[in-house]
C-alpha cells in the first residue's frame, strides 16, 4: 500500500513537469527549423542543404543547368552551401552588373584555396592577393611597367621575332597540309614573349629541359583547377584523400626552383655591375628595385615570395591559358584552314596584319 502511494505520487509530479520538459525539447527543434529557413543569417534566398555537406549532394557534372533551374525558382540572386562554404550565385546582366560594377571592391577578393596557399605563395601574388595597400601596389607595378605603351614598344621587335617564327612554322605547314599541334606552339612563342618582358631573354624552347617546364606549367594549371573536398569541408584537409595537395608541392617544386634561379641570376648580375642583354630594365628589375618609405602602401620593399608570386602570375596566364585558348579556335578540320586561322590569330597578337605577310615571313 505504501508502495503504491510512492508510486502514484512520483507519476504525479513527473506528470506536473511534463510541460516544462516538453517545452524545453521544442524549443531547439524549432530554432534548428528556423535556421534551417536560410543558409546563413540574412542569406538571399536559396536551396537549404544537408548538414555539413550543403548543396554537394545534388549538383550534377551540368552544374550550370542546376543553377539555372535553381534560378528559376529562387531568382537571380541566390545562396547555396558548398559543403560548409557560403556561395553566392549571380544569374542575370542586372545582377551581375551590381556584383562586379558596382560592388567590385566588395566582393573582388578571391577565396584563398589549399591550392592558391601552394602555387601561390599563400596568395602573395596580384592574381590572390586580397583587396588593399598590397594588392594595389602589385597591380601599379603590373600597369605601369608591364602593360603600359612605352612598355609594351619598348619590348615590340623581341615580341616580333617570336610571332614571326611562329607565323613560318604554321605557314609552311599549311602549305605541306600537314598536321601541327597548335596549343604546343603557341605555347613556346607566348612563353618567350612572356619571358622577354619579364626577364628579357627567351627561356623556353622545344628541348627535353624546355618540354619538363612547360609540362610543369601545365600539370600546375591542370592540378590547381581540380576542385578540392578539402576547401569545401575543411575536416578532410589533413588527410588530403584527392591527393591534390601532395600532387601540387610535388609539382610546383620545380617551378619554385625555376623562380628561385631567376631572381638569384639577377642579384648576382646587379653585384656585378651587369644589366640585361638588350640594356632595358625589366619587369624583373622593378620588382627587385620597388622601394617605398608609406606605410599605407603594404611594402617597404617586395619579398621574395611576392616576387616570385608575380613571375608565376606572368608565366601561368600568359602561357598555358593563353595557349588553350588559340587551340580551341581551330574550329575546321582540314589542316591548310587550321594555318590560315592560326596565322590570322598570331597576327593578331602584335597588331602587325597586313596583305600577305605570311608570304613575306616565308620567304625572308
Amino acid at each position: 500500500m505504501e508502495g503504491s502511494q510512492t508510486m502514484i505520487s512520483a507519476i504525479s509530479s513527473s506528470s506536473s513537469s511534463f510541460p516544462l520538459i516538453a517545452i524545453l525539447l521544442v524549443i531547439p527543434v524549432l530554432l534548428v527549423l528556423k535556421y534551417n529557413q536560410k543558409n546563413w543569417r540574412n542569406a538571399p534566398p536559396g536551396p537549404v542543404g544537408w548538414p555539413i555537406l550543403g548543396f554537394l549532394p545534388r549538383i550534377s557534372s551540368r552544374l550550370h543547368h542546376d543553377f539555372f533551374e535553381l534560378a528559376k525558382e529562387y531568382g537571380p540572386l541566390m545562396s547555396l552551401k558548398m559543403g560548409v562554404k557560403p556561395a553566392i550565385v549571380v544569374s542575370s546582366p542586372e545582377m551581375a552588373y551590381q556584383v562586379l560594377k558596382v560592388l567590385d571592391n566588395v566582393v573582388s577578393s578571391r577565396t584563398i584555396t589549399e591550392a592558391v596557399q601552394i602555387a601561390a605563395y599563400d596568395a602573395s601574388s596580384v592574381a590572390f592577393s586580397p583587396y588593399g595597400p598590397s594588392w594595389l601596389v602589385l597591380r601599379k607595378i603590373i600597369m605601369s611597367e608591364l602593360l603600359s605603351p612605352t612598355s609594351l614598344k619598348s619590348f615590340e621587335s623581341l615580341r616580333k621575332q617570336q610571332v614571326h617564327g611562329l607565323l613560318r612554322e604554321l605557314y609552311k605547314v599549311s602549305l605541306l597540309k600537314g598536321s601541327i599541334d597548335i596549343a604546343d606552339s603557341a605555347f613556346w612563342a607566348l612563353a618567350n614573349q612572356i619571358s622577354t618582358l619579364v626577364v628579357s631573354e627567351c627561356l623556353f624552347d622545344s628541348t627535353e629541359k624546355g618540354s619538363q617546364v612547360k609540362d610543369k606549367f601545365v600539370n600546375v594549371m591542370a592540378t590547381f583547377g581540380t576542385p578540392n573536398i578539402s576547401d569545401l569541408i575543411p575536416v578532410f584537409k589533413p588527410f588530403d584523400p584527392q591527393g591534390i595537395r601532395r600532387k601540387l608541392v610535388q609539382l610546383f617544386s620545380g617551378l619554385d626552383a625555376f623562380y628561385d634561379e631567376l631572381v638569384d641570376k639577377r642579384l648576382a648580375a646587379k653585384q656585378m655591375g651587369t644589366t640585361t642583354k638588350n640594356g632595358k630594365r625589366d619587369l624583373l628589375d622593378v620588382l627587385l628595385e620597388y622601394r617605398s618609405d608609406k606605410k599605407e602602401y603594404g611594402y617597404e620593399k617586395l619579398p621574395r615570395k611576392v616576387i616570385k608570386g608575380m613571375l608565376g602570375d606572368m608565366f601561368m596566364a600568359g602561357t598555358v591559358t593563353s595557349s588553350s585558348t588559340i587551340e580551341w579556335e581551330k574550329a575546321l578540320k582540314d589542316s591548310s584552314e587550321i594555318g590560315v586561322i592560326a596565322l590570322k590569330k598570331a597576327i593578331s597578337l602584335v597588331g602587325t596584319a597586313k596583305p600577305r605577310l605570311a608570304d613575306s615571313l616565308y620567304h625572308k
